[in-house]
This record gives C-alpha cells, structure tokens and sequence, in this order.
C-alpha cells in the first residue's frame, strides 16, 4: 500500500498522538504475545515478523510527531499507510465527540461552557477535515 504524506496542525497533535501511544502499546502486547507463542511452538515465526513490522510503521509514524505531549508543537509533516493515519484520525475524532457530548451536558451552560462548547466543535471540525483529507482517493495522472 503506497505512502500517504499529511500535515498535522499543532492543534490536532496531542489528538493524534494520544491515540497512537495507545495503539503502540496495544501493539507492544501484540509483539510479546506473538512471541511467547512462537516459543511455546504455538506460532509460526511469520506471524511474529508481521506483528513487529506493524509495531515498526507505528514507530515511524511516533518518530515523525513526536513524543510528548501538552508542548506547544511544530506543524508537523507524518508519511505513513493510510489505513494507519486513518485510524490514528479517526480514534482521535471519536475521542473528541466523546468530548463534545460531556462539554453539552452541562443542565444551562454560562459563558464559559459555551466557549468550552465552541472549542470543541472546532476540534471535532478539524479533525474530520483531516480525516477526509486522508480518505480522499489519491488523484490519478490526466
């Protein structure tokens, strides 16, 4: 599956982020389960292979947006499959519309909780833009 390049607004970072660290992990686990059960002659040494070559891609693409978290950071330029960057934006706007549904369940909502209401409308805004510049089919040459 072909690459796929896209710009990650520093306001979408920390989104992203956190959704990959949590695939990382679950990954991680995937890795040393694999591992254990082809020592234990219950799995086939491919089956290990294609799980640490997954944990790779998420690696590369941790590279490319970094590390932390809650730092002002760069836009940042992330290469990756696009089922992976679908999946990180995606997880992330599912966390942001969990978000938005807290933030509107306030009983009559004052000032600030409009705000907090309209900061979350344009992350939950932005995020799918993103998602749907990675879900756009790739232009073909004329």
């Amino acid at each position: 599956m072909p690459a796929l390049t896209i710009d990650v607004p520093p306001e979408q970072h920390d989104d992203l982020l956190r959704v990959l660290l949590g695939l990382y992990a679950q990954k991680a686990e995937a890795v040393q389960s694999a591992a254990e059960d082809y020592l234990a002659n219950e799995a086939s040494l491919p089956a290990l292979a294609n799980q640490r070559a997954e944990l790779a891609s998420l690696d590369a693409l941790l590279d490319q947006l970094g590390w932390r978290l809650n730092e002002a950071p760069e836009p940042a330029r992330v290469t990756g499959e696009r089922h992976l960057l679908a999946a990180l934006s995606f997880g992330a706007l599912h966390t942001a519309i969990e978000d938005l549904g807290e933030s509107v369940s306030a009983p009559a909502p004052g000032p600030r909780e409009v705000e907090a209401i309209g900061r979350v409308l344009r992350r939950v805004s932005a995020l799918f833009t993103l998602l749907q510049t990675i879900q756009r089919p790739a232009s073909s040459p004329a």
